[in-house]
């Protein structure tokens, strides 16, 4: 693995956690008006933090990001050179093989008939084909829900029992849409509304 400095925000970030830590394990209620002011701020200071958090590790993403895209686009590139080479160089390979065993093939049987006629063997030898191993294949398998009648079908079967329920996945992306639009009027079998407030300062 190539040495990689891994960047760390400021120290004075640090340091404004670790004085922020304290709210982390508190129990105990807020007992009156000033303790609120001060979770407040707390809470402000906090989102603040991770806002400058965020911001600092995307600056440091981006150009990683910016130049991983760049080597797929040349990764892509380059191999898009090789493929049609490669794939005629096992072409030509296995069509000499199969002329080679086509060839070889004949030849025996000429060998064979002339043996049988004369009792002799002929003085030159029989031509043998150089095996050529072709590249290996390998078959690999997946499934897909092709279109909407399909999805009904594997529904029905998972209703019948004929099929493991695992073999449907929520799409909680959309599930969560419909819930940010229909909020407590959200009324989906199966599905429970998650409420969750947040404090924005």
């Amino acid at each position: 693995m190539a040495n990689v400095s891994i960047a760390q925000p400021p120290e004075r970030l640090r340091a404004t956690i670790d004085t922020l830590t304290g709210w982390a394990t508190r129990e105990e209620v807020l007992a009156d008006a000033p303790e609120v002011d001060a979770a407040t701020a707390a809470l402000a200071e906090v989102q603040q933090m991770r806002r400058r958090v965020k911001a600092f590790f995307s600056d440091l993403r981006r150009p990683i990001n910016e130049a991983r895209a760049v080597n797929l686009r040349n990764e892509k590139d380059w191999l898009g050179k090789l493929a049609p080479i490669e794939d005629r160089l096992t072409r030509l390979i296995v069509a000499y093989q199969e002329q080679a065993a086509t060839r070889q093939a004949a030849a025996a049987a000429q060998l064979l008939a002339t043996a049988t006629t004369t009792g002799t063997l002929p003085e030159t030898p029989l031509e043998i084909a150089v095996p050529v191993t072709p590249s290996q294949t390998r078959t690999t398998y997946a499934a897909t829900v092709a279109t909407p009648e399909d999805f009904q079908v594997l529904v029905a079967a998972v209703a019948a029992g004929r099929v493991p329920l695992m073999a449907l996945k929520p799409d909680e992306t959309w599930l969560s849409s419909r819930a940010r639009e229909q909020r407590e009027r959200l009324a989906i079998p199966g599905v429970t509304l998650v409420v969750k407030k947040t404090v924005v300062t």
